[in-house]
């Protein structure tokens, strides 16, 4: 590699558009960058086109290391309360539950920070319903829809395991 070549240039070379890799970031929700210097490189859409930009500079390259993915899974929990409108049992009277998420994501390594996504980003989406009467946020708030509001909700969430109380119950939303 010469001492001019960046880490993007080794890890994509000069791909075709149609290539695997640009749909695979399609499927995964990442937009893939070209012409940053003479540099190509894949990052998370949202908030990532200025790491990017900076990252063509060699002094913020951390070492010499090449594009990659990774897979985050972010086990957590929240309380709350909620009816089910249209559910002709007893769920229909408002009641609560202790509530345990994992959220999978699936992005491309932010190479200047190292990392996916902040932890605290996921759990800020998900602490949105936390001691909340989720009727308020969702019309019809079944496990379902609740694992569907997270699962749009979390950037580059790809899966969300949900489930409602210390059961054994629990349902599972993947994009």
């Amino acid at each position: 590699m010469s001492k001019n070549q960046h880490w993007g240039e080794r890890q994509f070379g000069q791909m075709e558009p149609d290539s695997e890799l640009d749909d695979f970031l399609v499927a995964v929700g990442v937009e893939r960058l070209h012409e940053l210097g003479d540099t190509y490189t894949a990052m998370a859409a949202d908030g990532a086109r200025e790491r990017a930009k900076s990252c063509t500079d060699d002094s913020k390259v951390k070492g010499d290391a090449p594009l990659s993915t990774a897979w985050l899974v972010v086990d957590t929990h929240f309380e709350a309360g909620h009816f089910l409108p249209y559910h002709k049992g007893k769920c229909s009277n408002q009641h609560g539950h202790s509530y345990r998420v994992i959220a999978t994501i699936y992005g491309v390594v932010d190479p200047y920070a190292g990392m996916v996504i902040d932890f605290g980003d996921v759990k800020r989406v998900v602490n949105q319903l936390d001691h909340t009467n989720l009727n308020d946020i969702i019309d019809s708030p079944t496990a379902e829809n609740v694992a569907k509001w997270l699962l749009d909700g979390i950037p580059m969430c790809t899966k969300i395991e949900l489930w409602e109380g210390l059961g054994g119950c629990h349902v599972v939303v993947q994009s």
